[in-house]
C-alpha cells in the first residue's frame, strides 16, 4: 500500500506552467491513499482534485479512486443544520455543487492573474483577506483531499475538525485495509510566515493546541468499533524540533514513517528553489509528515520524496513548493 501526502500550492506558483509536471509527478506515485493540501476542490468537472483523480485512473495500475474533499469554508458550517438541509436536498445540493465548480475554475484561470504576489498576503489577512477570499469563492474550493483507491472498503461518512487559526481543518476517514479497520487522517496545520517570524513561540504552541484537539479527536471512537491502525499525514508547517513531534510519537505511540525508514528526517519539505510572482517566502524545512500508529503495520518498506527535481525545459518551475512524501507499507 502506497501513501501520499502533498502541499500542492493551490492554483498559484506559475500554476499553468506546473501544471502537467505536477500531475505527472502525482501519478508516476501509482499512490493508493492521497493526502493533499492547498488544494482546488471542485465537485463535478472542475478542480485539481478530479484533474488529479482522472491521471492517476489513467496509469498503467488502472486503479479506480473516490475523492473526499475538506475544503476550508465548507468544512466550518457544515455542522449547521441550514447547511445539512441545503446539503441533503438533491436539487439544491446540485445548484451548490455547480457553483462550487464554478469557483473552482475562477480560481484556477484568474486568481493568480488578479492577486498575484498579494495573493499570500491577502490570505494572512483576517478581515480584508477573508472578504476577498469570500468574494472570490476561494474559501469554498480551497483546502485539503484525499484520494483513496476505491479497493478498499471505505466506510461511513468523512469527518472534518475546525483546527480554528487561518481556517484549518483536519479530516479523517474509516477504511478496511487487508481485513483491518483503519482510520486515515488528512490534515494542515497553522504556517509560520516571514512577517510573523517575532511571534514564533506563539506559533509554536498555536499549532500544539491543533494537535492535541487533533489527536483526541483521533482516538475517541463513538461507533466502538476495533482500530487497528491510524494513518496521519498532512502539512504540519513544524519542524521537527517541534513539541508537537514529541508528543506524537513518545504520548501517543505514533511512528514519523521517514524517519523510521532513513534514520532521519528529509533537511527539506518547503523549498525555495522556484520562482515566482505568488511565492512563499520562508525559511526552507521539514515541514511535512506521515505518521501510522497499530500493530497492523508490519513493514515500512520504502520512504521518498516527489517533486524535488526542476521541470526540464525551466529549472525555476517546480511540482509545488513543498515535496511529497511517498511511503509503501505492508498491512498484515
Amino acid at each position: 500500500m502506497k501513501i501520499l501526502t502533498y502541499n500542492i500550492r493551490f492554483v498559484l506558483d506559475r500554476w499553468f506552467e506546473r501544471k502537467a509536471y505536477l500531475f505527472s509527478e502525482i501519478k508516476s506515485t501509482e499512490a493508493d491513499i492521497i493526502g493533499l493540501q492547498e488544494c482546488n476542490n471542485g465537485a463535478y468537472f472542475y478542480g485539481q482534485d478530479r484533474d488529479i483523480k482522472k491521471e492517476l485512473e489513467n496509469s498503467k495500475t488502472k486503479k479506480k479512486y473516490m475523492i473526499f474533499n475538506a475544503p476550508c469554508v465548507p468544512s466550518y458550517i457544515g455542522s449547521y443544520i441550514a447547511h445539512n438541509i441545503l446539503i441533503n436536498n438533491p436539487i439544491t445540493r446540485f445548484f451548490m455543487k455547480g457553483i462550487v465548480d464554478f469557483f473552482a475554475l475562477l480560481n484556477e484561470h484568474y486568481f493568480e492573474a488578479i492577486f498575484g504576489k498579494y495573493a499570500s498576503l491577502l490570505f494572512r489577512s483576517q478581515i480584508i483577506g477573508s472578504i476577498c477570499y469570500f468574494l472570490f469563492g476561494s474559501g469554498f474550493v480551497f483546502g485539503n483531499c484525499m484520494i483513496i483507491n476505491k479497493d478498499f472498503i471505505i466506510q461511513k461518512n468523512q469527518k472534518h475538525l475546525a483546527l480554528g487559526g487561518k481556517w484549518r481543518v483536519a479530516s479523517k476517514k474509516r477504511c478496511i485495509i487487508n481485513n483491518r479497520n483503519i482510520i486515515i487522517c488528512n490534515t494542515h496545520l497553522n504556517e509560520t510566515p516571514q512577517c510573523e517570524i517575532t511571534k514564533i513561540d506563539e506559533l509554536k504552541k498555536g499549532r500544539l493546541n491543533q494537535v492535541e484537539l487533533l489527536l483526541e479527536w483521533l482516538v475517541d471512537n463513538n461507533d466502538d468499533e476495533q482500530i487497528d491502525g491510524i494513518i496521519l499525514m498532512g502539512d504540519f508547517n513544524a519542524e521537527e524540533d517541534e513539541p508537537i513531534h514529541k508528543i506524537l510519537k513518545q504520548d501517543y505511540g505514533f511512528i514519523n514513517v521517514y524517519e523510521s525508514y532513513h534514520k532521519v528526517n528529509p533537511k527539506t519539505t518547503f523549498h525555495q528553489n522556484h520562482e515566482c510572482l505568488t511565492k512563499d517566502i520562508g525559511e526552507e524545512g521539514c515541514l511535512d509528515y506521515i505518521y501510522i500508529k497499530g500493530n497492523c503495520f508490519e513493514k515500512i518498506n520504502n520512504v521518498s520524496l516527489v517533486g524535488t527535481k526542476p521541470l526540464m525545459e525551466d529549472s525555476t518551475v517546480f511540482a509545488s513548493d513543498h515535496f511529497g512524501i511517498l511511503a509503501d507499507i505492508t498491512i498484515i
